[in-house]
């Protein structure tokens, strides 16, 4: 019996389980010409439906006519679907937070008072 010319263990497998060169370790995978998910989504989303909006008829892609279903759910009163359109409004515009305000005068005074009691006991 031969003596192998390395240490077998981990990650080093005997020579007789290795794969064979231009064997794949996969051989049951991805098909060729398989496409990903969001590609599949993408074009799916393109395509036009009819959609009677106002008793007229007209084409929309998938995408926009979902857009326009959710806006009437939250019309409707469907508090999920106002939080959706807020919060990826949120996402698209850039402005993750309301503009600011001006403070009321009792709210400025309140922030003065803090402001000055913070700088007596700090030091």
């Amino acid at each position: 019996m031969r003596k192998p010319t390395y240490t077998v263990g981990y990650g080093k497998p005997p020579k007789y389980s290795r794969f064979k060169p231009g064997q794949s370790g996969n051989p049951k995978g991805r098909p060729k010409g398989a496409r990903e998910f969001s590609v599949e989504l993408a074009e799916e989303m393109k395509q036009m439906i009819s959609v009677t909006e106002g008793g007229r008829t007209r084409k929309v892609s998938k995408q926009r006519a979902m857009i326009k279903a959710l806006f009437a759910k939250a019309l409707r009163g469907d508090c999920k679907a106002a939080q959706l359109i807020v919060g990826h409004s949120k996402l698209f515009t850039g402005r993750a937070e309301l503009p600011p305000r001006e403070l009321e005068q009792f709210d400025q005074l309140i922030l003065e008072d803090y402001a000055r009691r913070n700088k007596r006991g700090g030091k």
